[in-house]
């Protein structure tokens, strides 16, 4: 998506929750576009808006220990 001057606006108006000047973009880009961004990173969930946490383990119905490794969790997908 490419980056328009209401992002960056958006981006102005954010709370610095978050450090990672990308990962602000795409909190800024969400509200802008209407999105709801899906995010494992808990620091990028608490952005009120368009944010939720999203564990893809979870909601394939792993347990924990299922995905301790990125390997298990591929093989899962």
């Amino acid at each position: 998506m490419p980056v328009l001057a209401e992002h960056a606006l958006a981006l102005e108006a954010l709370p610095a929750l978050q450090k990672d000047p990308f990962d602000r973009l795409l909190v800024a880009q969400a509200i802008v576009e209407g999105f709801i961004l899906l995010t494992a990173d808990e620091r990028l969930a608490r952005y009120p808006g368009p944010c939720a946490r999203f564990d893809v383990a979870i909601a394939l119905g792993c347990e924990r220990r299922e995905y301790s490794s990125r390997r298990a969790l591929q093989k899962r997908l």
